[in-house]
């Protein structure tokens, strides 16, 4: 995934998070956060132990989140953040999942094999803790279809 950087963006805080993008993204992801904290304790306190900030960037890439230099920033792009909060929430406790296999095994063992947080059977559990949190909040069929339909290599 290569990032693109957008020109004309804000900066803000939103308590421990860092909200880098236009005016519309930092409103949708202010209103994620809360919406996730209002629904799940859990998955509220997996985002906010595994990530640190949120980017937009350029609408036509992927959303991902970077190990490597211990980067807790989620790139964001339009994909995820445009399509309704429930999945833009979603997609939050996905990638914070990432994060999370990722700091667990290096805490552990030291240096993470790819394959802990970027390979199938990552994926499969990112995945399966993005429905389950979907699930929880009543996501629309077809964002339950899309976890569903969603390749487990990425």
């Amino acid at each position: 995934m290569v990032r693109k950087r957008l020109i004309f963006v804000k900066r803000c805080q939103y308590g421990d998070f860092k909200i880098e993008g236009r005016d519309y993204f930092i409103t949708v992801t202010i209103k994620a956060l809360k919406f996730i904290k209002n629904n799940s304790k859990e998955h509220y306190d997996l985002v906010k132990n595994h990530i640190k900030g949120f980017e937009e960037v350029d609408t036509h890439k992927e959303s991902g989140v970077y190990t490597s230099s211990g980067d807790k920033t989620f790139y964001v792009s339009g994909n995820s953040c445009y399509n309704g909060l429930k999945w833009y929430a979603g997609s939050m406790v996905h990638d914070a999942y990432h994060l999370k296999l990722y700091n667990d095994y290096y805490k552990k063992h030291g240096p993470v094999p790819k394959h802990i947080y970027s390979g199938e059977q990552a994926e499969m559990e990112c995945l399966a803790i993005q429905k389950d949190f979907l699930t929880l909040v009543n996501a629309r069929e077809r964002d339950m279809n899309a976890i569903e339909e969603a390749p487990a290599t990425r």
